[in-house]
């Protein structure tokens, strides 16, 4: 492992970055950073959007991907760790969403004190043998530069991955407005937004607020503290995410063929009425069973007026109506 990848089994969802500042508002703090999990109150989220994703790295250790896609339509695999660290789990976890049928994104951890250019081919290189649904860069270390080093490693970063491939970015309204403030060209990029709470919507970094011209998320990681075991996997907490639209509209946008995790139970078939009929043929002929060919099956002879309760068709032949035994429907009215 390279720095800030001491794994600690059985907690995270994954350590995140002390630079992060993703503002959460649940009862006390999520993480020490130190890897011990802070006092914490947890809150019922009732989630309703359709699209459930979530982001895995090998902090989940095994995951049973069958169980996690009865829970979610997409995983976010981390590819990469700075400029050459490749997610122990990636290859097993890739092959065990597709086989489950899970949509696949990947995520590249950026380390702006190394290299840009290497982050850059590294990634490219990575989803060429991992082909995924989309590409996103984890913003939430500044490598020590300030903002102008800070924004030009960025953009240069961006620039070379979208010669060949679209990308956006993984980040927080805190980190974005302390470390980049405005760019101009960010806002731009998708956004994976880091916002933490059961607010209905997240803050926008200052980056995409613009009254002109308002950007908004189209992923959100709305929480670091997903139950672990419901979705499958081995690490106590796994980090939940949104989708900003509907399933039609994140199909088309990515080229997926995602379905409803909870689609809509249809309503029961309407019950045909079946009112009192009396018969209107002198000799209507009541039989054991619905069919006419010959009288093996006769009961008996009624009288025209005699009125009977209608029960239903018959399954076998919907010309019989089903009374205490069957009778021909067309000899029949409403009463």
């Amino acid at each position: 492992m390279t720095q800030n990848e001491i794994f600690v089994p059985g907690i995270h969802s994954r350590p995140f970055s002390t630079e992060l500042n993703a503002y959460s508002d649940f009862f006390g703090v999520e993480w020490d950073y130190g890897g011990k999990l802070t006092a914490y109150i947890d809150r019922l989220t009732i989630d309703q959007w359709p699209v459930k994703i979530v982001d895995l790295s090998f902090w989940q250790d095994a995951i049973d991907f069958k169980k996690l896609a009865t829970k979610a339509q997409i995983v976010v695999l981390r590819a990469l760790y700075g400029n050459k660290t490749v997610d122990s789990k990636l290859d097993e976890y890739y092959k065990g969403a597709k086989d489950n049928g899970l949509a696949i994104m990947l995520y590249h951890y950026l380390k702006p004190d190394l290299d840009w250019s290497k982050h850059a081919d590294a990634f490219i290189a990575i989803e060429k043998n991992y082909p995924s649904s989309f590409m996103w860069a984890d913003l939430e270390e500044n490598g020590g530069l300030g903002k102008t080093a800070l924004e030009s490693w960025i953009k240069k970063y961006s620039d070379k991955i979208l010669q060949s491939k679209p990308i956006g970015f993984y980040s927080s309204k805190g980190f974005l407005d302390s470390n980049l403030g405005k760019t101009n060209w960010l806002k731009n990029l998708p956004l994976w937004i880091a916002a933490w709470t059961t607010a209905s919507q997240p803050a926008m970094p200052i980056e995409y607020v613009d009254i002109t011209n308002p950007k908004t998320w189209k992923l959100w990681q709305w929480s670091s503290k997903g139950d672990g075991k419901a979705y499958g996997v081995s690490s106590a907490y796994v980090d939940l995410d949104r989708y900003n639209g509907t399933i039609e509209q994140f199909n088309t946008e990515y080229k997926t063929n995602i379905k409803d995790l909870n689609p809509p139970v249809p309503p029961p078939p309407p019950v045909e009425e079946f009112p009192k009929r009396v018969s209107t043929t002198t000799g209507l002929k009541i039989r054991t069973s619905p069919t006419s060919i010959n009288d093996n099956n006769l009961i008996g002879i009624v009288k025209t007026g005699t009125q009977f309760d209608a029960v239903g068709l018959s399954e076998i032949d919907p010309n019989f109506y089903k009374i205490m035994a069957y009778a021909n429907k067309t000899y029949f009215k409403d009463v």
